[in-house]
């Protein structure tokens, strides 16, 4: 199997895998068939705001890992992010 073929391979799976309907959908769909419109609008409403507040929690948790722990900072921008953010790139 060359490169090339990997690649095309594993862009093919990955779409598919983003377009499949997850948890969430099937959720609203459930909700919104069986009590309305209205009720498909609320969890959907509840859906988002559960996942914004998932990744604003996420966010905090890794800035403050990373303001508390020099080791955590030092793996980091071992890893280039200092390297990146100094370019000038962001």
């Amino acid at each position: 199997m060359s490169l090339l073929q990997a690649v095309l391979g594993f862009t093919v799976l990955a779409a598919l895998v983003t377009v499949t309907p997850g948890l969430d959908t099937a959720l609203v769909l459930r909700s919104t068939l069986t009590a309305g419109r209205r009720a498909g609008l609320v969890t959907a409403l509840g859906i988002s705001s559960g996942l914004l507040l998932w990744g604003a929690a996420a966010a905090l948790g890794g800035a403050l890992l990373l303001a508390t722990s020099r080791l955590a900072y030092s793996v980091v921008s071992f890893a280039g992010a200092r390297t990146w953010c100094s370019s000038g790139s962001a």
